[in-house]
Formats: structure tokens, C-alpha cells, sequence
């Protein structure tokens, strides 16, 4: 369970920091990425804090959030044309 705790624990503190060095960048940073970020990165701390032993829900919840993390990033910044 350690080693379970200290992922989920790099992936908040990854949230946090990200988050933190938006903010850093200005508002102008901050509004290029609309407001699905101001959605996605507290749904993602929140479900970093989640606590469970089940692996399937935590299989289930990487997979869903690593899938919609994939297609925001394309959307965002997929510039080739």
C-alpha cells in the first residue's frame, strides 16, 4: 500500500504544482486554457485524495482520467497541420 500512497501522493502534488506555475505565468496563461482547466484540475485533486483498496477502481480512474488527460492535450495543442 506504500508504494500505491506515494503515487497517488506525486500525482497531487504534480496537480498543486502545475496549477501553482499557471497561476505564476499570469492570467493570460491561465485563460488560454479555458475553463475546462478551472474544472479538471480540482476534480483531479479530488480524485488524487481518493483513498481505496479496490485496484480495479483505481485502474478504472487512471484509465478514464489518463484518456480525457490525452484528448484535452490534443485539442489544446495539436498545431500541426
Amino acid at each position: 500500500m506504500f508504494v500505491s500512497s506515494w503515487v497517488w501522493s506525486s500525482a497531487l502534488a504534480n496537480f498543486l504544482f502545475d496549477a501553482t506555475d499557471t497561476l505564476i505565468k499570469g492570467q493570460a496563461h491561465w485563460d488560454k486554457f479555458g475553463l475546462e482547466y478551472y474544472i479538471q484540475v480540482p476534480i483531479g485533486l479530488i480524485l488524487c485524495a481518493i483513498r481505496t483498496a479496490d485496484r480495479r477502481f483505481h485502474l478504472a480512474l487512471v484509465s478514464v482520467h489518463l484518456i480525457y488527460q490525452g484528448s484535452w492535450i490534443l485539442r489544446l495543442f495539436n498545431t500541426v497541420t
